[in-house]
C-alpha cells in the first residue's frame, strides 16, 4: 500500500515488535520529509490483533512543499495472545510435550554411544529412538499446521482418494495408544465410503485428533466407537464415548488442548484440540458437533465434510 506524508505514525512501541520502542525520528514518514531514501527497511507493528511485519521503501518527491512517497509491503502477520488465545495455550502444550521424545532419544542415544547397553538391547534401543524421533515429527507438525491455520494459509490438496482404507488405517495406526491406556477401540466403516475427492492429510489429521481426543478422556477399561458413513455427498465421521469413561463432554469439549484438560496421560501427540479442529473443519466447508448431557451418559464428536465422488 502507498501513503504520503500525512500518514499517521504506529503508536510507540510498535515500530521494532520484541525489543525498546523505535525513536521517532527513525520512522519511515519522519526520514522521508528529511529528504532520505531508503528501500526495504524493516518495520514491525504491533497491536491487538498481533505483530505485522512490513517491507518499507520511500523517499521524498521534490517540489516546494515537502512531500514523500512511501510503499508498504506486508511480509507477514503473527496473532496474539489476546486475539488467538487458543494457539498460546496449544503452543504451551506442545513446548511442554517436545521435551519428553527428546529426553529420551537422547537418553537412548547416549546408551548405545556408552556401549552401556548389552548388544540383545541394541536393537529396543534403536526402536526407541525412532518412536520419539516420529513422535517429536509430529508435534511440530500440528504445532506447524496450527500456526497456519490461525494465519489463513493453511493450503487443501485434495485428490482422488478411497475411504475405507485411509479411514481403517488411521484407526489402526492409533489403536495400540488406545490400548496403552487401556481403552477398547472399535471401528465401523459403511460400505457406502467409496471414492471421493479429499484432502488425505487433513482427513488422517482430523481423524487422528477426533479419536486421540476421545481416549484421552476415556479412563481404564472405557471403550471408544468410530463409525464412518457416506450419504448426500457428505461423509459422517462419528466418534462416540459410551460413558464409561469420561470421554468427550461438552463441559469439557468447548476448550482446546492445553487448557486443563490433563485427565489422562499425553498420548505422546498432543494433536490440534477441537478449537483448531473447528477451523480445519470450516476450512473444508464441513461441520464439527459434539453432543452429550456431560453427565457421564457418554459423548459423540460429529464430523460432517462435504465430498465429491471421484474415481478412486
Amino acid at each position: 500500500m502507498a501513503g504520503g506524508a500525512g500518514r499517521a505514525a504506529p503508536p510507540p512501541g510498535g515500530g521494532g515488535g520484541p525489543g525498546p520502542p523505535r525513536p521517532a525520528a527513525d520512522w519511515p514518514v519522519a526520514r522521508c520529509l528529511r529528504g532520505e531514501s531508503f528501500h526495504h527497511a524493516l518495520l514491525r507493528l504491533t497491536g491487538e490483533d498481533g505483530i505485522r511485519s512490513f517491507q518499507v521503501s520511500g523517499g521524498p518527491t521534490g517540489g516546494p512543499a515537502p512531500r514523500a512517497v512511501m510503499v508498504w509491503e506486508e511480509t507477514s502477520r503473527s496473532p496474539s495472545a489476546t486475539s488467538h488465545p487458543e494457539f498460546y495455550d496449544f503452543l504451551a502444550e506442545v513446548s511442554h510435550d517436545l521435551r519428553t521424545p527428546m529426553t529420551s532419544i537422547l537418553g537412548w542415544t547416549r546408551l548405545l554411544a556408552d556401549g552401556a547397553l548389552p548388544d540383545e538391547k541394541h536393537d529396543h534401543g534403536l526402536q526407541i529412538i525412532e518412536r520419539n524421533a516420529l513422535l517429536q515429527m509430529h508435534l511440530i507438525e500440528d504445532l506447524l499446521d496450527t500456526w497456519l491455520i490461525l494465519a489463513g494459509r493453511l493450503q487443501l490438496n485434495p485428490r482422488a482418494l478411497a475411504l475405507r482404507p485411509v479411514i481403517e488405517q488411521v484407526v489402526e495406526s492409533i489403536r495400540p495408544l488406545a490400548a496403552r491406556q487401556g481403552v477398547t477401540l472399535t471401528a465401523r466403516v459403511s460400505p457406502e465410503c467409496g471414492a471421493a475427492l479429499l484432502d488425505p492429510d487433513r482427513l488422517d489429521q482430523l481423524l487422528w485428533n477426533a479419536i486421540s481426543r476421545s481416549i484421552k478422556f476415556t479412563g481404564d477399561g472405557g471403550l471408544v466407537n468410530v463409525r464412518a458413513s457416506q450419504a448426500g455427498g457428505r461423509l459422517f465421521l462419528e466418534i462416540h464415548d459410551p460413558g464409561n469413561g469420561g470421554g468427550l463432554k461438552p463441559s469439557r469439549g468447548s476448550r482446546s488442548l492445553g487448557s486443563g484438560e490433563t485427565a489422562r496421560p499425553s498420548l505422546g501427540r498432543v494433536g490440534l484440540g477441537l478449537a483448531m479442529m473447528k477451523h480445519l473443519v470450516s476450512l473444508q466447508g464441513g461441520t464439527l458437533e459434539e453432543r452429550g448431557d456431560g453427565t457421564g451418559e457418554g459423548a459423540t464428536l460429529i464430523i460432517t465434510l462435504p465430498i465429491r465422488p471421484s474415481a478412486p
